[in-house]
């Protein structure tokens, strides 16, 4: 189920990621759009941080129950 919820999340990622490649190029052009750009970079920006820490949990979640499979069996 989380592998689900991080591809649905990368999928949104790469979405966001296209959508802001696309409209910089026909924004960069006119200056006064310049914060939008910068809006969307903070946003991709800031969703690649959130699916690191995603990230991050899972693999901590997995050592944890590593850790506790090991402690019961030499229990």
């Amino acid at each position: 189920m989380m592998e689900k919820k991080n591809s649905n999340f990368l999928r949104y990622l790469e979405y966001q990621i296209n959508a802001k490649n696309r409209s910089e190029q026909f924004i960069r052009k006119i200056p006064s759009f310049e914060a939008q750009i910068n809006e969307k970079t903070t946003k991709v920006i800031k969703m690649i941080d959130e699916f690191d820490d995603m990230r991050r949990r899972d693999v901590y979640t997995l050592l944890v129950e590593e850790f506790t499979n090991v402690i019961q069996k030499n229990k």
